[in-house]
């Protein structure tokens, strides 16, 4: 399974990464620090964790955005 992590705060990213590795050790995830770099990657995931308020694209944003490429991913905000 793929995840993304999203979220402009790295301690966070980095705690979420961390339970999940918990509960699906063999997950792929990615981290990213804004809402352009998550999109800009093209990244593929199957589960999303979005901070909403980021500087510049808020997670709403983004969040609507990745929706209009890919109407199947699972979003958490």
């Amino acid at each position: 399974m793929q995840f993304a992590i999203c979220d402009d705060e790295k301690s966070i990213g980095l705690i979420l990464e961390e339970k999940i590795k918990k509960l699906l050790p063999d997950a792929v995830i990615e981290t990213y620090l804004s809402g352009d770099e998550l999109i800009a990657s093209g990244c593929k995931q199957d589960m999303l964790f979005l901070d909403i308020q980021m500087p510049g694209k808020n997670g709403m944003e983004t969040a609507r955005i990745l929706r209009q490429k890919d109407d199947e991913v699972d979003v958490a905000a």
